[in-house]
């Protein structure tokens, strides 16, 4: 059915007769009849005015619930927070943190009657804000002395994480919690320390046991506690199943992927099999700069290459210890003075350890170390000419993970200036480098600016008199055949298609590059562009505050006014008599290699038959600018033809013809 709170209309809050003098009563009576019929009114009108002013309101309620003498105006005041933040929903996000405080104190009540609508509240509150945002207040609440509050607190982070899984779950609040919650499992009261390593198998869920391992400590060790933490994971996994099927089932479902995703999001197995959470998102950022000894400076400058190995070997070894760098340090300086080592210096072994200083000042600031990429790209790229695999070695890595903080387009020039060099080694190591990057891109993800520049070189390199260039070349092409598809490749790659042996040699290493599919070089950049957009096209059923979901064209919800979901009938499209009979044959003849398969959801039109179909020129008028717009839109809707039933395999390649051909395949070098 989707979202029904989408559907309906905005209402006032009305308020009773003489609302500021009982609110502000000394009778409880007189307090709890006027909250219960706020709430009355809010039951029958879920979805309140947006624009509305609340502020009066919600100061009242945040002094009832923090001082009223009688609980149960105190549980009615409660109820009516939770009701404006359904009824506001987005709106009520800025008063969650200031009412939070006195929500999480109330937990040391124990009587029902105003322990279950305090749950309920604070749990419907956390549906519509980021956890992150609250993790202050949480974490506070979760200090106080009494173990009651410990013990609701540690519920309420074990059922508020069962709203995410391994890939989106909120690390700033799980980092915030997990300290407190390892706390809370050697506490005196047995019911705290049972609802923390509840909670604790929820964060394992999401984490994975070694990433808890190394932020829990020693309470892992504990083979009572670990059992107990092991229970809870297994509880958090059924119950998280369960309440994606349950969201599911109230979420429309319009397109197959949106039915794959739905058997994904149920399947257990599918949970299980979700990629390990990074440890380094879970990391604390570290300032190794200010670690360095005070005679760092001079052993860098150092006439001795012991001595300048030996101050790159303590920043190593820094970096190695603290793999997570803090992105507000200026690394300016730091990497012109490596990267003039790796380009200057005379000894190898100097040589060797400063680029994989670079690897790992990378690998620290991940997406972050991009503004530094143009100062390390050219100068690894120029020193592949050193032959030694000492020095080579440590260079593969320091290319590799540069690549990981940046875009293959952005590294084009350099790239295109490297395999101009006369120097064969540097051709066939960034030729390798390429090989590597196209293994782990796609069509949708490969760079058409960088695909032109590169390209003809690679090209160029397949006829290069040094065999490791050429054998290079050759698998560099391969592994772009496995990125965009062979019949995208061989359009573009010019004569050398019809010379079998290259083309051998090419094959060759596209079957390799399939095989080693696994262990490919991904951009940190390709995949938060890739997250966004997973995230951008998500749609959060239990808040309903972010995304609209997709109506079928099908059905709508019943609460949903009537709107007409038909499409009126198209008039047939005519051919204008001033044309020639030559472009109507070809326009017959294309629209006879299209298979025309409509949406379940979509009536034909009658303009989708062939246009032979038409009536005779002496029986047409111009058609209309109405009927023009509609024929873009056929033509625009219907299904791509299958060029594997209409072109020939090509003849070295074999039979493999991709369906499709993207964009960038039209350019011709």
């Amino acid at each position: 059915m989707g979202d029904v709170f989408e559907y309906l209309d905005e209402v006032p809050l009305k308020y009773p007769a003489n609302f500021e003098a009982n609110i502000t009563s000394k009778k409880w009576k007189e307090r709890f009849d006027v909250l219960e019929e706020l709430l009355e009114h809010v039951k029958k009108n879920p979805k309140l005015d947006s624009k509305g002013d609340y502020g009066s309101l919600i100061s009242h309620l945040k002094a009832i619930i923090d001082r009223d003498a009688n609980i149960n105006v105190q549980a009615n005041a409660i109820r009516m927070v939770g009701a404006l933040g359904a009824g506001l929903r987005s709106r009520f996000v800025p008063y969650v943190s200031p009412l939070s405080p006195f929500l999480f104190d109330k937990f040391k009540e124990k009587k029902p009657v105003i322990r279950d609508p305090l749950i309920e509240c604070c749990d419907s509150l956390a549906n519509i804000v980021n956890l992150d945002n609250i993790a202050d207040e949480v974490t506070t609440a979760m200090g106080k002395p009494n173990p009651q509050i410990k013990q609701q607190m540690d519920n309420f982070i074990f059922r508020q994480l069962l709203r995410y899984g391994r890939n989106d779950h909120p690390k700033k609040f799980v980092k915030s919690v997990l300290p407190v919650l390892v706390k809370h499992a050697e506490d005196g009261d047995k019911d705290v320390r049972e609802s923390a390593l509840l909670a604790l198998g929820g964060v394992m869920r999401l984490t994975g046991e070694s990433i808890l391992q190394n932020l829990a400590g020693a309470i892992i060790n504990d083979s009572l506690k670990s059992s107990k933490i092991t229970e809870g994971k297994e509880k958090s996994e059924e119950e998280y199943v369960a309440l994606q099927a349950k969201l599911q089932q109230a979420a429309p479902v319009t397109v197959a992927t949106s039915e794959e995703a739905v058997s994904d999001s149920v399947n257990p197995e599918s949970s299980k099999d979700e990629a390990e959470p990074d440890p380094w998102e879970f990391m604390d950022p570290v300032n190794v700069l200010k670690k360095l000894p005070a005679n760092f400076e001079e052993s860098l400058n150092s006439t001795k290459w012991l001595e300048r190995k030996e101050a790159l070997e303590n920043l190593l070894k820094l970096m190695t210890e603290n793999p997570k760098l803090d992105p507000q340090v200026p690394y300016n300086d730091i990497s012109k003075k490596i990267a003039g080592i790796i380009s200057k210096d005379s000894n190898i072994n100097v040589i060797a350890v400063a680029a994989k200083v670079v690897a790992k000042l990378a690998k620290g600031l991940r997406t972050n170390f991009s503004p530094y990429s143009s100062i390390f790209v050219p100068v690894v790229l120029e020193k592949f000419k050193e032959k030694k695999s000492l020095v080579k070695d440590s260079l593969v890595e320091a290319i590799d993970e540069i690549y990981k903080t940046t875009t293959l387009e952005s590294m084009s020039d350099e790239i295109g200036a490297a395999l101009g060099k006369p120097n064969p080694n540097i051709k066939a190591q960034t030729n390798l480098f390429l090989s590597r990057v196209f293994r782990g891109l796609n069509s949708q993800t490969m760079s058409k600016k960088a695909l032109k520049e590169v390209v003809p070189l690679i090209v160029k390199s397949t006829g290069d008199s040094d065999s490791e260039t050429r054998e290079a070349a050759f698998s560099a092409i391969g592994s772009l055949m496995k990125a965009v598809g062979k019949n995208v490749v061989t359009a573009i790659l010019g004569d050398i298609v019809n010379d079998k042996t290259k083309m051998n040699q090419i094959e060759k290493f596209y079957e390799e590059a399939v095989q080693k599919s696994g262990d490919e070089l991904v951009s940190e950049m390709v995949k938060l562009k890739a997250k966004t957009e997973t995230k951008e096209n998500n749609f959060n059923q239990s808040s309903g505050v972010r995304e609209k979901p997709i109506l079928s064209r099908r059905e709508a919800p019943k609460t949903a006014p009537k709107v007409s979901t038909s499409r009126p009938a198209e008039k047939p499209r005519i051919m204008n008599g001033t044309q020639s009979s030559s472009m109507s044959k070809d326009v017959n003849k294309n629209f006879e290699k299209k298979t025309i398969n409509p949406s379940p959801n979509i009536r034909p039109s009658s303009a989708a038959r062939p246009l032979s179909a038409a009536r005779p020129p002496s029986a047409t008028r111009p058609p209309s600018s109405t009927q023009q717009g509609a024929r873009s839109s056929v033509v625009s809707d219907t299904p791509k033809r299958n060029l594997s039933a209409s072109q020939p395999a090509n003849p070295v390649i074999g039979s493999d013809v991709e369906r499709e051909r993207p964009a960038f395949c039209s350019t011709t070098f």
